[in-house]
C-alpha cells in the first residue's frame, strides 16, 4: 500500500511463481501470444547464443520463449529506459547527487536484471560503489565504459532480435 500511495503502479511480490509473472506481463505489456509459452526446460538447442559478458543468455532465452514475437516492446523498453537513466546518471555524477546516483544505478540495476544484461548491470553495480566510497572521479571516468556497454548491449539484441 505504501508503494502504491508512492506512485508506483503495480507489484509482485517474491517469491513468486510462473503463472503470477505472466499475469502480470500480461498486463503491463500487452502480450498477445502468451498461450505459446514455453517452459525454460522445453527451451531448444536453437537457444540464442550470446557474449556472455553482455547478456544471460538463459534468462534472456526464458523472456524471448515467454513473449514470442513481442520481445521487441521489452527490449525497446529496456533501450528508451535505459538510456534516458544513465543520461541521468551522468547528470548526477556531474553534481555529485550521491541520492540521485543511487537511484539512477538502482533503476539501471533492475532494468538490466528484468532482461537479462548481466554485464550493463555489474559495471553499474562497480560505478556505485566507488560513487558511494567518494570516489567521484572514478566513477565519472566509469561512465564512457558504462555508455559502451550499453551500446554494444543494445547492438546485440537487436541483432539477436531480428535473427529470432
Amino acid at each position: 500500500d505504501i508503494c502504491i500511495a508512492a506512485g508506483m503502479d503495480d507489484f509482485l511480490a517474491k517469491p513468486f511463481d510462473e503463472q503470477a509473472l505472466i499475469d502480470i506481463l500480461k498486463i503491463w505489456f500487452e502480450i498477445t501470444n502468451i498461450e505459446n509459452y514455453k517452459s525454460p526446460a522445453s527451451t531448444t538447442t536453437d537457444e540464442i547464443k550470446s557474449s556472455n559478458d553482455l547478456l544471460d543468455t538463459q534468462k534472456f532465452n526464458e523472456l524471448s520463449n515467454l513473449f514470442g514475437d513481442d520481445i521487441t516492446l521489452l527490449i525497446n523498453s529496456f533501450i528508451t529506459d535505459t538510456s534516458n537513466r544513465i543520461e541521468a546518471l551522468k547528470k548526477a555524477l556531474e553534481t555529485e547527487d550521491i541520492k540521485n546516483i543511487r537511484e539512477q544505478v538502482h533503476s539501471i540495476h533492475g532494468i538490466c536484471s528484468n532482461i537479462g544484461a548481466t554485464g550493463l548491470r555489474e559495471l553499474v553495480d562497480k560505478l556505485a560503489e566507488h560513487a558511494k566510497a567518494n570516489q567521484i572521479d572514478t566513477a565519472i571516468n566509469m561512465m564512457e565504459h558504462v555508455q559502451t556497454t550499453y551500446d554494444n548491449t543494445v547492438k546485440y539484441l537487436e541483432k539477436i532480435n531480428k535473427s529470432g
